[in-house]
């Protein structure tokens, strides 16, 4: 029985030394450089709208939008924590295909 609790204390006294709840660094410099991504849809819709009819006159409406020019669109970067809330963020790749039609 003594051997258990030699046991069970000796791990009550490492166990909290591993985590970084006890300890006095703050836990966002554990993780300073961070993986980002993205995903998302692209159009362009220029003065005169991306459609086949007129475009609307004040604001963008459905009309004005050509599904079939929409294009997917991926992002990949890297951030880096200066301090809890400054970051520094190198963008590594943005993929957007462009598409243009002149008629």
């Amino acid at each position: 029985m003594k051997k258990y609790v030699l046991i069970f204390l000796v791990a009550m006294l490492i166990l909290p030394q591993l985590s970084n709840a006890q300890t006095a660094v703050a836990p966002w410099k554990s993780y300073r450089t961070e993986l980002i991504f993205g995903f998302g849809t692209n159009n362009f819709m220029g003065d005169l709208g991306g459609g086949s009819k007129d475009g609307g006159h004040y604001f963008a409406s459905a009309r004005d939008i050509d599904f079939a020019k929409t294009r997917p669109t991926a992002y990949l970067g890297i951030r880096y924590k200066l301090e809890m809330l400054p970051t520094l963020v190198l963008p590594v790749m943005m993929l957007t295909p462009v598409i243009g039609r002149d008629k």
